[in-house]
């Protein structure tokens, strides 16, 4: 998308990729998992350099992790809203930890058949509002917050991965019960009230089936390649949750041991 940060972001002086280390977004442990397991590449889905920098350093996060990158050797490389508008991306994984069907893309890439921002889709059956909270509550692992909608029951149903606020013009021309993203403003909730039910379950929150699925598909289209993929094990959200924040936090981790072991 336009505005977005995606591609090589900090170089190194390998000339080759052989090691990549998958991640959902670049943190000191992030980094110290890439220098233990010998790593000359990590590819996050978060960019790091989002805005200009006025300089690097020590004292500031995205300064430190640059510096710590270069210091290191390791090259940073970033997948993010081309990850999110693809057919197999961000939106598809959400869509299908819920079951959705006849499923259409909010914002259609008009360059590309099978890419577009968000998507919208139906439950199989509709479902009571108290069924589909419950729902969204065992999927994404998290408390959520959310509106009253227009109705008593949820069936078709809008996902934004991230931050989605700004489809929301596009997401209300779809008549979804129900939009699914992140960030949401407590007066963005007080302007959907008895229009469409939001439900925010947190930004990490929608995105933490990210990094699993850049891992797999990466292996698939580099497999003639000399090029060796390990999914990081390390848990990068920084927010937690009171009460059970252990609960939460080790159901969320495990996303990202399914192939580490």
């Amino acid at each position: 998308m336009d505005g977005d940060k995606i591609g090589l972001q900090v170089q190194s002086s390998v000339l080759e990729v052989s090691h990549v280390l998958v991640a959902y977004e670049l943190t000191n442990e992030v980094i110290d998992e890439a220098c233990k397991n010998d790593i000359n590449c990590i590819l996050t889905f978060h960019p790091l350099i989002y805005k200009p920098l006025q300089a690097i350093t020590n004292d500031e996060r995205v300064g430190k992790l640059a510096s710590k990158l270069i210091k290191n050797d390791i090259m940073h490389f970033v997948v993010h809203t081309n990850f999110d508008s693809h057919k197999n991306g961000t939106n598809t994984l959400i869509a299908d930890n819920l079951g959705l069907i006849n499923r259409k893309f909010i914002v259609p890439d008009p360059n590309f058949t099978e890419k577009g921002m968000g998507l919208v889709g139906i439950l199989p059956n509709p479902t009571s509002v108290e069924n589909f909270v419950e729902l969204c509550s065992q999927v994404f692992k998290s408390p959520l917050r959310y509106n009253v909608g227009n109705g008593s029951e949820v069936q078709k149903v809008a996902v934004i991965g991230g931050s989605g606020t700004s489809f929301l013009n596009d997401v209300a021309k779809t008549k979804a019960d129900v939009l699914i993203t992140s960030d949401i403003s407590y007066h963005t909730f007080h302007a959907f009230v008895g229009k469409m039910m939001l439900i925010d379950p947190g930004h990490y929150e929608t995105e933490q089936f990210v990094s699993e699925a850049l891992y797999n598909q990466l292996k698939v289209v580099f497999k003639d390649y000399d090029v060796e993929f390990e999914l990081s094990k390390t848990y990068t959200n920084p927010v937690k949750y009171y009460p059970n924040t252990s609960q939460y936090i080790e159901k969320q981790s495990n996303n990202l041991k399914i192939n580490n072991g």
